[in-house]
């Protein structure tokens, strides 16, 4: 099922997070576990400065659950709020595979295709190297061929990618399960 977490963050550093709650069926679930995570680490809604949210791609339910109550709690505290794609937040688990790796964020879109970016590493961040986009695996392949370089893959279709790599002779590494799929710590 999809997911949806909550990740809190001082400094650049992590404080708390809250990972893969599964089944949301309602918005004051999320608002409820954030206000849950706030009161265990005796901090305060406004003394919040930036909210984040993942505005896709992903499913429908799963993002305008997560964007409402950004936005609600936003508005309600008077806080800005940003929205940051879900590939972009995926490809912060790059950042393990080290200074100048090549990442491809990668969810399934089915009929094989996938929604994707690539991404790499520079400074401790991904760079992106192209918007998000729907591709099909086999233009994914020739694309990742012509790089000529190993590719760190992420994302729940990391491992149709890193089949269709291994079909093209492509060097290609599928993120440990910890790393694989979107966290709320790469959108903060």
């Amino acid at each position: 099922g999809s997911g949806v977490g909550a990740a809190l963050y001082r400094d650049l550093s992590r404080v708390a997070g809250i990972e893969k709650i599964e089944e949301f069926g309602q918005a004051e679930d999320l608002a409820c576990n954030v206000e849950k995570m706030l009161k265990e680490n005796k901090l305060k809604f406004g003394e919040i400065g930036l909210l984040g949210v993942c505005t896709g791609p992903g499913s429908f339910t799963g993002i305008r659950i997560g964007v409402s109550t950004a936005k609600g709690l936003a508005w309600g505290a008077q806080k800005p709020a940003i929205g940051v794609s879900t590939l972009e937040a995926m490809a912060y688990h790059g950042v393990a595979a080290g200074e100048g790796a090549l990442v491809c964020a990668a969810m399934d879109a089915r009929r094989s295709q996938i929604y994707n970016a690539l991404f790499e590493i520079r400074d401790g961040k991904p760079r992106r190297l192209c918007q998000d986009r729907a591709i099909s695996l086999a233009e994914l392949g020739a694309e990742l061929k012509k790089m000529q370089k190993s590719v760190f893959l992420v994302g729940d279709g990391a491992q149709l990618c890193y089949n269709t790599c291994l079909d093209m002779g492509i060097p290609a590494v599928l993120a440990p399960g910890n790393l694989v799929v979107q966290s709320a710590w790469g959108v903060a």
